[in-house]
């Protein structure tokens, strides 16, 4: 998903989809998009999504899709680590970044990274 030349037009269009149409947050796939969330040159994406005063979410964690399919149909769960939204939450505090985390084998991960594990 990350790079400069793919992420120019949906950058450009988040303040419209917020202002004009009610858009209030926008949600990540990273294992379907194939994408690390704290990849640098998806900065200004964030930026903007902040900038609008939207919410991020993303699926980390393992997924079904691709399951019975030859290689998991391509998908690659190395991108969906609930440890790289980290990055994204630290950088980008005014949009609200939350984790969707659907196995138990990351939940404890993204518990401890949400600070939710009681520690």
């Amino acid at each position: 998903m990350p790079s400069h030349s793919r992420l120019t037009a949906p950058v450009r269009q988040i303040r419209p989809l917020v202002e004009e149409f009610g858009v209030k947050g926008f949600k990540f796939h990273p294992s379907i998009q194939a994408f690390h969330p704290n990849d640098r040159l998806s900065c200004p994406l964030y930026e903007a999504i902040e900038e609008a005063g939207a919410i991020a979410v993303f699926h980390t964690g393992q997924t079904g899709i691709g399951a019975g399919a030859p290689g998991g149909g391509g998908i690659r769960l190395e991108y969906s680590n609930p440890m790289d939204v980290d990055d994204v939450a630290a950088d980008f505090a005014a949009p609200p970044v939350k984790d969707e985390v659907r196995p138990k084998i990351l939940k404890e991960s993204a518990a401890r990274l949400l600070g939710l594990d009681g520690r």
